[in-house]
């Protein structure tokens, strides 16, 4: 399929992605809802800026690295379900276009004392931290 015929597409799910470099065939489409699952990559190094992306959504991935994701410029929303491998969740704090930050079932961390008060000094007003669930929930809004 080639993807110059695909340039008035707005969402895009991604099944079993092996490389984040994929998705720089995407870069320059219009896509606006992004959602990759059961990803086999660790990081977002060498993701390129998908200009038009809103929201991004990560479903089962082996991702332990978010620090590559401050390359949106454009994503306002992001949502993790159940992404076992990720150590740090900071990164997302420092993506400034991000308004709303949603992880839920993910193997974080998150019982770093300083973890709300991170995201209140990068400008998130509304904080919900619920380790004691059944799966972990946090949730962040700007």
């Amino acid at each position: 399929m080639e993807i110059q015929k695909l340039s008035k597409l707005s969402d895009l799910i991604v099944e079993k992605p092996i490389t984040i470099s994929a998705l720089n065939n995407v870069s320059n489409l219009s896509i606006q809802y992004l959602q990759l699952s059961k990803g086999k990559f660790e990081s977002f190094d060498g993701l390129f800026n998908i200009q038009s992306l809103l929201k991004l959504e990560l479903h089962f991935c082996n991702v332990c690295n978010l620090s590559g994701l401050k390359i949106l410029s454009s994503v306002s929303d992001i949502e993790m379900w159940n992404c076992k491998k990720i150590i740090d969740i900071k990164p997302l704090a420092d993506i400034k276009s991000v308004k709303r930050i949603y992880i839920m079932g993910c193997s974080v961390n998150m019982d770093d004392n300083n973890l709300c008060d991170y995201f209140k000094s990068r400008g998130f007003t509304k904080i919900r931290y619920e380790p004691n669930r059944s799966d972990t929930l946090f949730e962040a809004i700007r």
